[in-house]
């Protein structure tokens, strides 16, 4: 590998390190941020509003996909990932500075919303930009992998976030500290931005760039007409998979430390971690199992034991009881079957468009399904005060996965990455 492809790979992993620990500790910081800037009387209320915005700002995205796709496809991946690391990395810094609903009531709520929608729609761009962008540069032989490393290298972002979140939340007398961790998120995103010349374009890409150079680009409208059923099964998958990792590390701590009462929010934010390393090395254990034994086969046989722990911790649930180990082995199985759920879904779309279908299906599989979980959970709490409601609606998600990798596999995709 020449240097200048090891630097390129180095770069475009540190940018996914960075944004990640900026979109997580958003997550993470739930209640510090719903207590800044959201309305409401009691912790629940304002809880509810923050999932309420986590869920709102989703919107933005598939105007990122949009946008920052065709730029990717049309103009170059590394161009793409190095506007949106710029526009990221500024509205981080908004969110660390902005004053609290106590000192300027819903402008507050408002700004917050709006910094958050700018950084979900630059995210669009970024992210999804990076992975196909690193899938490209890669050989088929190594594929999975050099995809497990990205996501690998996503969580140690949001293991940074879990920890930076972790120090400033022990430090009671200091309420205002957990700002300092967006900052320091701004601060690393720019220093992203001032490397971007060292980032250069996989020699795939270039080459399918000239051989598409002179032909009439379709309209977006058309593009999604003539691959319609690959876009919905992209869709429904990458939205289960972002539900699956909300539901388990995102949502499921701080709903059993805030809602429940079952653990201390101390607890929740040490499992929390734990969790985060666990996610980590089970996305490098997918990559090498799935350059090497049948991608489906994985794919499922993880999906079913998947189901199984989910309806045990429901029947605990019936006795609002979380159980730790259980919840581990349900965060290790998830990259078991998403690694090369992601890469199935990439090689599917050719490349002149493939940053543009995945990143939207991503995007309205956020809006749908992922980004809405939390807020469709605590509904049914709401409603119910049913713990296993809750648990019964993730594992219709992952029946929902189970049902859409099959249609998929009948499908039998031509695999486009070799074309």
């Amino acid at each position: 590998m020449r240097i200048s492809d090891k630097t390129s790979y180095l770069i475009a992993i540190f940018a996914t390190i960075v944004r990640y620990y900026d979109y997580a500790l958003f997550g993470l910081s739930a209640s510090a941020i719903a207590s800044a800037f959201m309305p409401g009387g009691s912790g629940s209320d304002k809880l509810l509003n923050f999932f309420i915005v986590f869920s709102i700002s989703v919107a933005a995205r598939p105007i990122g996909s949009i946008i920052f796709g065709s730029i990717s496809d049309k103009i170059g991946r590394v161009i793409s990932v190095k506007i949106t690391t710029m526009i990221s990395s500024l509205s981080v810094v908004v969110i660390a500075i902005l004053p609290s609903y106590e000192m300027i009531g819903f402008l507050a709520t408002i700004v917050l919303i709006f910094s958050r929608m700018i950084f979900i729609m630059s995210l669009a761009g970024e992210v999804d930009a990076i992975k196909v962008y690193i899938s490209e540069k890669t050989g088929k032989k190594s594929r999975h992998l050099a995809s497990s490393v990205v996501s690998f290298s996503a969580q140690l972002g949001v293991f940074a976030a879990a920890c930076m979140y972790q120090f400033t939340f022990t430090i009671t007398e200091l309420n205002w500290l957990w700002r300092v961790n967006f900052v320091a998120g701004g601060l690393l995103g720019l220093l992203v931005f001032f490397l971007r010349k060292s980032i250069h374009e996989s020699s795939y890409y270039i080459k399918n760039k000239l051989k598409n150079e002179g032909d009439d680009e379709p309209a977006l409208l058309k593009i999604l007409v003539q691959n319609r059923l690959k876009f919905v099964l992209a869709l429904i998958l990458s939205g289960g998979i972002g539900a699956s990792y909300n539901f388990l590390i995102i949502f499921l701590g701080t709903f059993a430390a805030e809602i429940v009462g079952g653990i201390s929010h101390q607890d929740a934010a040490k499992n929390n971690v734990i969790l985060i390393i666990v996610y980590a090395f089970s996305c490098l254990i997918s990559g090498i199992l799935a350059d090497r034994i049948s991608v489906y086969k994985q794919i499922f046989i993880s999906l079913i034991i998947m189901v199984c722990l989910c309806f045990v911790m429901e029947l605990l649930g019936k006795d609002n009881v979380v159980s730790f180990p259980i919840h581990m082995a349900l965060v290790f199985f998830v990259p078991i079957y998403m690694i090369p759920i992601q890469v199935k879904l990439q090689s599917i779309f050719p490349a002149n468009i493939r940053v543009r279908m995945c990143s939207l299906a991503h995007s309205l599989g956020s809006m749908f399904l992922s980004s809405t979980i939390a807020f469709i959970c605590m509904l049914l709490w709401k409603y119910t005060g049913s713990f296993s409601a809750v648990y019964l609606y993730f594992i219709s998600i992952i029946l929902l996965i189970i049902g859409v990798v099959f249609v998929m596999m009948k499908s039998d995709y031509q695999n486009m990455f070799e074309i």
